[in-house]
């Protein structure tokens, strides 16, 4: 039997022991780890129960990300639509926006508001022709048979609704307002002939001029090709009152602008002597960077003028039925319609 030196012994129980102590200090840690888990798994099993009992979602990183990077966009744009609103209710200019035209773009209704109507003024009569054999029914006859019938309001308006046109001369005043932020600025005012053919021969009115002058500045002259509107002359060249001529184009020289809530008044002088015109005005107008039109008519009826119609000489007038004035300014019928002296005066008789 061999017998071991004291310092082996020794040293052999010392290295078993460390090897216990390690083999241990392992056991110990993966114990640790194997609970760690386990309460993981525990804690984990109850979220998701948990979750299912309530009907939330699982957590995904992935979509909170997703949802926070949208509330930043949605954020960032919002603010952006605020900054427009805000600079065009206060007007607070943005560098990148027209504020103005953003302001017009917020109101309804027409850039421009347009009325007309029918006046006379101290140069021309109230004559006025209606197609074909038109009899007055008895009301109007005694409307017309008064003193002053023939420049009767009353009397004038019942022939202009039964269809009559104007002799010779039409004033037409138009009251333009503008409507907008932007400035809007009148381009032209022209006519839109809806219908042109030889003078009526129906039913003539016949209330001639008194002594009297105009004061306009714009007219069309109904019979030229192509109508177009003129300066008004209405004084020769030693300064005396002449009847009233087309001059130079109106808008070669003249310019009319509109602002925000500003009226312009236009009376305007329309002549047809050679012809029957019937027609309704276009008011070409620029408002930024777009041209528009808008058309005006009388109560939305059409306008109406027509030239004398004359016999086979010039020195007649010719119509189907016809009524002149007298003395007190009353109408009476004439007596020969179809040939009617122009130089005469006393051209009717009562009925």
């Amino acid at each position: 039997m061999v017998q071991q030196r004291p310092w082996v012994a020794g040293l052999r129980r010392r290295q078993e022991q460390r090897s216990s102590a390690s083999q241990g200090s392992q056991r110990r840690q993966i114990s640790g780890k194997r609970k760690v888990a386990q309460r993981q798994r525990v804690a984990g099993q109850r979220r998701k129960q948990e979750q299912r009992s309530s009907g939330a979602r699982p957590y995904d990183s992935r979509h909170g990300l997703f949802s926070r990077s949208a509330r930043w966009m949605m954020g960032v744009a919002g603010a952006a639509v605020a900054t427009i609103i805000v600079s065009v209710l206060t007007g607070i200019p943005v560098q990148l926006f027209d504020t103005v035209k953003i302001k017009d773009t917020l109101r309804t209704g027409p850039d421009l508001s347009a009325t007309a109507d029918i006046i006379y003024m101290d140069d021309q009569g109230n004559s006025m022709v209606l197609p074909g054999d038109f009899q007055p029914d008895p009301q109007l006859r005694r409307m017309m048979a008064q003193s002053n019938g023939a420049k009767s309001p009353q009397v004038i308006s019942r022939l202009r609704e039964a269809g009559g046109a104007d002799v010779e001369n039409l004033t037409v005043r138009v009251i333009l307002q503008g409507r907008r932020n932007q400035q809007i600025r009148i381009l032209n005012v022209r006519p839109i002939l809806l219908t042109r053919t030889d003078p009526l021969n129906g039913t003539l009115f016949f209330s001639p001029p008194q002594e009297g002058d105009a004061t306009l500045r714009m007219m069309f002259n109904l019979d030229e090709p192509t109508p177009i509107a003129h300066e008004s002359i209405q004084k020769d060249e030693k300064g005396n009152g002449i009847p009233l001529k087309p001059g130079p184009p109106f808008f070669e020289n003249t310019t009319i602008s509109l602002n925000d809530n500003e009226q312009q008044v236009l009376v305007i002088r329309a002549e047809a002597k050679q012809h029957y015109v019937v027609f309704d005005l276009a008011i070409d107008y620029r408002i930024g960077d777009s041209d528009k039109t808008i058309v005006v008519s009388y109560n939305g009826h059409p306008f109406r003028i027509t030239g004398m119609h004359y016999g086979p000489t010039r020195d007649t007038y010719s119509y189907q039925r016809a009524f002149g004035m007298t003395g007190d300014y009353s109408y009476c019928a004439a007596i020969e319609p179809r040939a009617i002296p122009i130089m005469s005066g006393e051209w009717c008789t009562h009925e």
